[in-house]
């Protein structure tokens, strides 16, 4: 029986642990090297036959050091969650009947601990690995992006007019260019075709003058984002776009543009004014929504040059990207070193560089958000590159 304590919720809290821990031997203990618990740190532990498996993971923003204590005993081996890669655990510690593990997880870092009780438990000393920094990459990158840009035309005069055979409606918005590119894109969002006996939809749209007639859509990433080539019939200056819905007074409900129509093509744009630009060759780091993509959804892709010295040592040389939004590629002489979808944001270039000229390539990818809800999210390489040695 435990007696129920005084006090407040801490101490009920702080009594019950006490409890349990006497009466029951946890199966895994994280805390850090002064002994404090790492309550950010958390684990699943299964068991397959002679072996004991342990997913741990920081869930915190802040790196965690971490003595890991397991119930069990035996070999121990650390798998990799991204790569699969797996080695023997470094760190390890047989200590009164249970094994002893010092690692650092880096934030929202994990690892899988794979402890075969069949097998003799070894001490691994843990390596002490040191870094210095070998380049800081120039802050100009050639830039291009893998999917067309972006820009709402969320500003539309609507104009119904109503006669006996029923109602049209008139959506009518203008858009200027200072670049006229050779891929231009109308995208309405969820137009469809319904037709029946008595009446249907009746849509044509008109850019400076050129009429398509219930036109031939295409789609852009899925199959409600209708749409159509427009390119040869904008031109310097201000455009004017009419989308006309002529709706039969037999055919039920009227139809109606559910989104704002956007452009798309390959150019940039003016989060205010959403004027049409020439895209830039080249940008630092820096959200490319100040560069001319604040709607802009997909893959950017920054590409820069250098050169490797001649080294004397034998450590793994590091790609370091400074927080990329959202996820990042890295890519050296074509060759991808890895996708890192959250911190550390780095990869093993080791077995990729060359003494002399290499290209190296960064692929960010951002979410839907910007697309999605026009809404222009910083995105894309927020800050600098470096190429670390690691001894």
């Amino acid at each position: 029986m435990i007696a129920p304590p005084q006090g407040g919720r801490d101490e009920v809290t702080s009594a019950l642990d006490h409890a349990l821990r006497q009466a029951i031997e946890p199966d895994v203990e994280i805390t850090s090297p002064a002994g404090e618990p790492l309550p950010d740190v958390r684990y699943v532990h299964r068991r397959a036959g002679s072996r004991h498996v342990f997913f741990l993971a920081n869930t915190s923003d802040c790196g965690a050091q971490a003595v890991i204590s397991l119930e069990t005993t035996g070999a121990v081996e650390e798998w990799n969650p991204e790569t699969g890669e797996r080695a023997p655990a470094e760190g390890v510690e047989p200590a009164d009947g249970r094994l002893r593990i010092s690692r650092d997880f880096a934030p929202y870092g994990s690892t899988i601990y794979v402890v075969d009780t069949g097998r003799s438990a070894q001490v691994t000393p843990r390596r002490r690995v040191t870094r210095k920094e070998l380049i800081v990459l120039p802050d100009e990158w050639s830039f291009r992006t893998e999917e067309p840009n972006a820009v709402v035309l969320d500003e539309w005069v609507f104009h119904p007019k109503t006669h006996s055979a029923g109602t049209d409606y008139t959506y009518a918005a203008s858009f200027d260019c200072d670049f006229v590119p050779d891929s231009l894109f109308l995208m309405l969002d969820d137009v469809e075709y319904r037709s029946s006996l008595m009446g249907g939809m009746d849509l044509t749209v008109q850019v400076n003058g050129q009429v398509w007639h219930k036109p031939e859509f295409g789609c852009y990433l899925d199959r409600g984002f209708k749409t159509l080539d427009i390119a040869g019939a904008v031109g310097p200056g201000r455009n004017r776009i009419e989308i006309v819905i002529k709706h039969s007074a037999w055919s039920g409900q009227p139809h109606a543009l559910n989104a704002p129509p956007a452009l798309l093509g390959d150019f940039a744009c003016d989060v205010g004014s959403r004027r049409l630009s020439e895209p830039a060759a080249s940008v630092p780091s820096g959200s490319w929504t100040e560069f001319g993509y604040p709607f802009f959804s997909g893959t950017g892709v920054y590409t820069q040059s250098f050169d490797l010295p001649e080294r004397a040592g034998a450590g793994r040389l590091i790609v370091s990207v400074d927080s990329p939004s959202d996820s990042a590629e890295i890519i050296v002489n074509g060759a991808s070193a890895g996708v890192r979808v959250w911190p550390p944001w780095e990869a093993d270039v080791t077995d990729l560089l060359e003494t002399g000229s290499n290209e190296l390539a960064i692929k960010v990818t951002n979410s839907m958000q910007n697309f999605l809800e026009a809404t222009p999210r910083p995105s894309g390489l927020m800050g600098r590159v470096r190429l670390l040695v690691e001894d």
